[in-house]
């Protein structure tokens, strides 16, 4: 189930995060702060519109994960754990706590990117510095 999550997950992730990175520049030279709100803008976007991609998935995922094994599991795989989540609540039970996950997302992601970002150039200035000493 993790996979299941993870593999889509993480191809949006990225991808909506260049993409939206590309999207964002500025055709002239960009100071500190336009870089800044770009990649912040760009990360909070890619975090938000990941997990609203793989959320259903993650729900089954945290159903399966949590259930207790003792005398037997509630859920015997996936589908079993899809049909009778479905049949006792209705298909809107894979989208519950989307909103708060997505609202979540936005300033998490944007950090991450930042930081990203300014550890990507540190180190890139780090190695110049290394090279022409």
């Amino acid at each position: 189930m993790t996979v299941l999550r993870e593999i889509p997950g993480c191809g949006v992730y990225f991808w909506c995060y260049e993409w939206l990175n590309r999207m964002l520049m500025k055709p002239e030279p960009e100071d500190h702060f336009d870089k800044m709100l770009r990649i912040t803008i760009a990360g909070g976007f890619a975090g938000s519109i990941s997990w609203a991609s793989i959320y259903p998935f993650d729900v089954l995922k945290t159903r399966l994960q949590t259930q207790p094994d003792v005398p037997s599991p509630r859920y015997n795989g996936i589908v079993d754990c899809f049909r009778k989540s479905v049949k006792a609540e209705g298909p809107r039970f894979l989208f519950k706590g989307l909103t708060t996950t997505i609202v979540r997302a936005f300033p998490v992601n944007s950090v991450t990117f930042l930081v990203y970002e300014y550890t990507l150039s540190l180190l890139s200035s780090l190695e110049r510095t290394v090279i022409t000493t």
